[in-house]
C-alpha cells in the first residue's frame, strides 16, 4: 500500500466515522480506522533509511586512509595486546572506523579508514600515546572504498620470519628500523594487505 492509498482510506474512514458514529456500524470504522493508521505509520518506518555504516557511505562521505608507523615504548605481552585491542575496537566502532594493526616486535604498523576528520583527531590522540613513540606518518590519501571494511580494527603479530619470503624486505631484515617504512610505501601497503585475513584474536 502506498502512502497516498493510506491516506485516502483514512480520509474516507474519517468520513464514515462522523456520519455514522451514532449507528451500528461506528466501532467497525473505528477499528479499521486504527488498522489503516497502523499500516501507514508501519510503511513510513519501513521507508526510512537504517542507520549503518554502509548507508551512511551510500552518500558519498569521503573517506580517507591513514597508515604511521611506531616503536612500543615497552615488550607488549599477548594479553597486553588483547587489552589494547578491546578499547581501540570499542572506540573505533563509535567512530565508524576501521583500519588494521600489525604488531612486529618493537614495531606498529596501523592503518585508519573513515572520515577524515575523525581519522585526523584519532591521530591526534595516538601521537600522545605514551605506549609507543617515534610515531612516523606513512601516507593519508583519500579512497573510495574500505580495504579493512571487516573489522574495527583487524590485528596480526607477524614474526621477522613471516617477513623473510617477501620482496623488498632484505634491508629490513639485515638492519631493522623504523626508516625503512618512511621510504618504503608499498611494502607497508604489502604488510598490511597480506596479513589482513590472519587476525590473531
Amino acid at each position: 500500500m502506498t502512502p497516498p492509498e493510506a491516506k485516502n482510506i483514512i480520509q474516507s474512514l474519517i468520513v464514515m466515522n462522523e456520519t455514522l458514529k451514532q449507528g451500528i456500524f461506528s466501532e467497525q470504522v473505528h477499528q479499521a480506522l486504527l488498522l489503516a493508521s497502523e499500516a501507514l505509520d508501519k510503511f513510513a518506518k519501513q521507508e526510512q533509511p537504517n542507520n549503518t555504516l554502509a548507508n551512511k557511505e551510500d552518500l558519498k562521505t569521503p573517506l580517507y586512509c591513514l597508515v604511521y608507523t611506531s616503536l612500543a615504548s615497552q615488550k607488549m605481552s599477548d594479553d597486553n595486546l588483547k587489552y589494547f585491542l578491546q578499547i581501540i575496537r570499542h572506540k573505533n566502532q563509535l567512530r565508524q572506523l576501521t583500519g588494521m594493526l600489525l604488531y612486529l616486535d618493537p614495531f606498529f604498523i596501523q592503518a585508519l579508514e573513515g572520515e577524515e576528520t575523525v581519522v585526523n583527531q584519532l591521530f591526534d590522540v595516538i601521537k600522545k600515546d605514551s605506549r609507543h613513540h617515534k610515531i612516523s606518518l606513512i601516507y593519508k590519501k583519500p579512497i573510495t572504498e574500505r580495504h579493512f571494511a571487516n573489522w574495527t580494527m583487524g590485528f596480526s603479530k607477524i614474526s621477522y620470519k613471516d617477513i623473510e619470503t617477501l620482496d623488498g624486505f632484505s634491508d629490513f631484515l639485515q638492519k631493522p628500523s623504523i626508516e625503512f617504512f618512511n621510504r618504503s610505501n608499498n611494502e607497508v601497503d604489502e604488510l598490511l594487505y597480506k596479513f589482513k585475513h590472519e587476525i590473531l584474536f
